[in-house]
């Protein structure tokens, strides 16, 4: 899935979901990631895949950054 993000008339982003919620600052837009993104985001440093959208996609990421960091 793409996603569109638009404020004021403007494209501010344009693209895969993924994409544009792991690397885009949507704060103009008034909108922002989904929390399990945002918390994802937040791990990085442990090797967390911060373009998750589900809980299910968040909880297998982490199990592979603790296996990782073995």
């Amino acid at each position: 899935p793409e996603t569109l993000v638009m404020h004021a008339g403007r494209v501010l982003a344009y693209g895969p979901t993924r994409q544009v919620f792991a690397t885009v600052d949507l704060e103009g837009a008034s909108i922002s990631p989904p929390q399990v993104t945002r918390l994802a985001g937040r791990l990085a440093y442990l090797g967390m895949d911060r373009t998750v959208l589900s809980v299910d996609e968040f909880c297998a990421a982490y199990v592979r950054a603790l296996e990782d960091r073995r």
